[in-house]
């Protein structure tokens, strides 16, 4: 008799299958919560729920947690956010089992920062604080995603008491893993590094400068001494004058040839005016010495 009106009693639903889509809402795509149809709103309030409610999400073992935002999404659908969808590998049309769950508050949250940069903030702990009111619940190894200043960070949840707890109204001190944090640098140690490469860089190009103005210098003695000419032309190379036009270095090399010649075919005239004189001198004397005889 009893089994008979037990079959009548409708039974309490508390797991749906229901398919993936995306929430498209930027407002939204950080938050820990999810958007539910309104039917599970309604089987919901036939057990003693506790509110806020909180909901797990499973798909081939893979097992998250996470509020609600809306009870607005189409029948048989559920709308997650990126970052979940990546934490359980969903695609869009995927299936994954939504079950209601009471959790225990959290009693202690360790964090660890996928980009360490997220530790250079000016206040990194008040950061998180403020951005943990977007979610209701954590899972011992999900990775979050927060933002800031338009920056998104990645925070994954390295430890969690119990594994699987509500964070509504936890009252615990955020801690972050440091273990593989690079090593930290005080503002003053950051400051005389940069005034030290500056100082090596300066002296670099100074010497540079140095160096390039000797080697100048070296050339320009240089060229005077191959060219006793280039001192009457200044600091321009090259052969040209101020005015443009080029040294008449080919001009004097010639003038100079020919005064060369010039000279020489004096000396030969010299010479050969000597010898005739002398000529003439020997050939008269012979004459009178003759006439005498």
């Amino acid at each position: 008799m009893f089994s008979f009106l037990s079959s009548f009693i409708p039974q309490r639903i508390t797991s749906w299958n229901l398919r993936v889509t995306k929430i498209h809402d930027p407002k939204f795509k950080n938050y820990g919560s999810i958007f539910l149809p309104q039917n599970i709103l309604l089987e919901l309030s036939q057990i003693e729920a506790v509110y806020p409610l909180i909901f797990s999400l499973e798909n081939d073992g893979l097992i998250t947690h996470s509020g609600v935002l809306e009870f607005t999404a189409p029948p048989g659908f559920c709308q997650l956010p990126e970052w979940l969808m990546q934490q359980l590998f969903l695609l869009e049309g995927d299936v994954v089992k939504i079950s209601y769950k009471n959790l225990e508050i959290a009693k202690k949250i360790m964090f660890k920062p996928i980009d360490y940069s997220f530790l250079q903030l000016a206040n990194p702990k008040i950061v998180l604080e403020k951005q943990l009111r977007n979610y209701r619940a954590l899972t011992q190894g999900d990775v979050i995603v927060i933002n800031y200043l338009n920056k998104d960070y990645k925070l994954e949840v390295v430890e969690l008491v119990p594994t699987a707890a509500s964070i509504t109204e936890a009252d615990v001190d955020l801690e972050f893993d440091m273990s593989a944090a690079p090593p930290t640098v005080s503002p003053t140690q950051q400051l005389t590094s940069n005034i030290n490469q500056s100082s090596s860089s300066s002296s670099s190009s100074s010497s540079s400068s140095s160096s390039s103005l000797s080697t100048n210098q070296s050339n320009i003695n240089n060229s005077s001494t191959t060219n006793p000419k280039s001192n009457y032309f200044g600091s321009l190379t090259g052969g040209y004058r101020v005015d443009g036009k080029s040294a008449p270095t080919t001009t004097t090399t010639t003038t100079i040839t020919k005064t060369t010649n010039t000279t020489n075919t004096i000396n030969n005239t010299t010479t050969a005016t000597t010898n005739n004189t002398t000529t003439a001198t020997t050939n008269n004397t012979n004459i009178i010495s003759s006439n005498n005889t």
